[in-house]
């Protein structure tokens, strides 16, 4: 199970370093499905959630063709299969610089 986490700590990091405003929901999740593979899991645990702006507020939103802008909320949930274990994460975070916020993550 650490193993496990750890590699999917890892995925989050190099994913939320990555957006880029501008990308679709359906863009960012295949990146996040590639890097989970990339890691060493069999296989995504579930279809991986990207939500930004209204569609955050959706649960079990569906990645679509929505562009990410400044000043969204986005939300992600994603998982993998190490081992024959299911690990998964959401975080959720504004994308830009909030009002008298350092911005980001």
């Amino acid at each position: 199970m650490r193993e496990a986490a750890a590699r999917l700590s890892a995925v989050a990091s190099g994913v939320l370093t990555a957006v880029r405003r501008g990308e679709t929901e359906r863009d960012l999740a295949l990146a996040i499905d590639v890097r989970i593979r990339q890691a060493g899991f069999e296989r995504a645990a579930f279809d991986t959630i990207v939500a930004s702006g209204p569609n955050a507020a959706l649960p079990h939103a569906r990645p679509g063709e929505r562009t990410i802008t400044e000043g969204d909320l986005v939300v992600l949930d994603f998982g993998g299969v190490y081992d024959s274990y299911c690990v998964d994460l959401s975080r959720t975070w504004w994308q830009g610089r909030p009002i008298g916020g350092p911005g980001g993550l």
